[in-house]
């Protein structure tokens, strides 16, 4: 017998690397954009984005824990508990998102104060993680959908919409930002506006391959007629 070939893992990698590139280079932008406006607003957004950061690792690790979980599943053949564990996680991201969008609109100050935000910053600080607690119930929504699709092998698509996503709020947030004609720049607002507009557009992707992922596994199981 021969040996089986070896797994190759660059071709399921290297989306994960992009993204997380992609994702970096949206807050090297936003950094820079914001700078421009000053050094409080630039500290604001670099307080804002990192809390808002170290509170999205919740949805990747209840992601990294479906997609592990969901692709046993499929390897079993157990269909129907894969897809009871996709609608469980969809779940508990609603509510964790929830939640923690919820906490950051409330105790915008007192989190801020727990990472020794200067003064001057928190007046520009506090209305933006405001604005970056209403993103993260699409974030989290976004996390569990990409997980599902990537435990189907559907990594590309998964890519795919996350390009879409970072590339329509790049687009979205320079004229936001900086304004454009009759547009007044909005600062920071605007690079919240475009992240929840970018968002949005996202969870329609991800529900949209998702749905497809869905419609050709049933066909897949279906008989063959004679």
């Amino acid at each position: 017998m021969s040996p089986a070939p070896a797994p190759r893992l660059l071709p399921l990698i290297w989306p994960l690397y992009l993204e997380l590139w992609l994702g970096i280079g949206v807050g090297l932008v936003g950094t820079a954009l914001a700078a421009r406006q000053g050094d409080a607003a630039g500290g604001a957004f670099a307080v804002s984005h990192q809390l808002a950061a170290a509170l999205f690792v919740l949805f990747r690790i209840i992601g990294a824990g479906a997609s592990v979980v969901l692709t046993q599943r499929l390897g079993g053949g157990q269909r129907a508990q894969a897809d009871a564990v996709a609608r469980a996680t969809l779940g508990a991201s609603t509510w964790i998102g929830g939640g923690t969008g919820l906490g950051c609109v409330l105790l915008a100050g007192p989190l801020l104060g727990l990472l020794n935000t200067p003064e001057d910053v928190r007046p520009l600080a506090e209305p933006f993680v405001r604005w970056l607690g209403l993103s993260l119930l699409l974030d989290a929504w976004n996390a569990s959908l990409a997980a599902v699709l990537r435990s189907h092998l559907r990594s590309r698509d998964t890519l795919a919409v996350i390009v879409a996503m970072h590339g329509s709020h790049l687009l979205l947030c320079v004229p936001l930002m900086l304004g454009a004609g009759p547009l007044p720049p909005l600062g920071l607002s605007g690079f919240a506006l475009a992240l929840l507009a970018s968002r949005v557009l996202g969870v329609g992707l991800d529900r949209k391959s998702t749905r497809l992922n869905s419609s050709h596994s049933q066909q897949s199981r279906m008989p063959s007629s004679a």
